[in-house]
């Protein structure tokens, strides 16, 4: 169960991923690497909601492991002319 302090985390961090991915719709990258660049928020917690996301359908994730990689779904992304 998510602490106190989690729980006021998650909300602002799953925005903020969304909000990421509307702006850059074709961007993707690792667990650590949304943490660190895109949020500079906890590993953990973005990774927790990177997960609840993927089982949602918002996200995918390709790969395993430290060099799994999350972008949006492939048919959500707008084809380049």
């Amino acid at each position: 169960m998510p602490t106190t302090q989690e729980s006021q985390v998650l909300p602002t961090t799953r925005t903020r991923i969304l909000s990421h991915f509307k702006k850059n719709p074709r961007a993707m990258d690792t667990a650590r690497g949304i943490a660190r660049w895109w949020i500079g928020s906890s590993h953990k917690c973005v990774e927790e909601e990177l997960e609840s996301l993927v089982q949602e359908g918002k996200l995918e994730k390709v790969g395993d492991g430290q060099r799994t990689i999350y972008r949006l779904p492939t048919a959500s992304v707008p084809r380049s002319s």
